[in-house]
């Protein structure tokens, strides 16, 4: 049986991380705008909660943090009714 690694970022995660940080900032500033936007700012906040899960993957951070877990695949149902009603718009 081996032992489970300890947690860590490395370069590539860190750069996720940092994408994903953007990403929520970039919801708030498309928040703040006209009503229009609010389809593609809630696209833009579940693709980067899509991220951060991937983000507690790759450093095992996952088991520290695993009530978020599950949380993806809320944003994976709503990535397509989303940009749908972008389109619409």
């Amino acid at each position: 049986m081996q032992p489970i690694e300890a947690p860590s970022f490395d370069t590539w995660t860190s750069l996720f991380l940092f994408a994903t940080a953007f990403g929520i900032f970039l919801f708030f500033m498309l928040l703040g705008k006209h009503k229009r936007n609010l389809p593609i700012a809630f696209f833009v906040l579940a693709f980067s909660l899509i991220l951060l899960q991937y983000v507690l993957y790759w450093t095992r951070y996952q088991f520290t943090f695993h009530y978020l877990v599950l949380f993806p695949h809320v944003c994976y149902s709503l990535v397509g009714p989303l940009l749908y009603l972008y389109f619409l718009h």
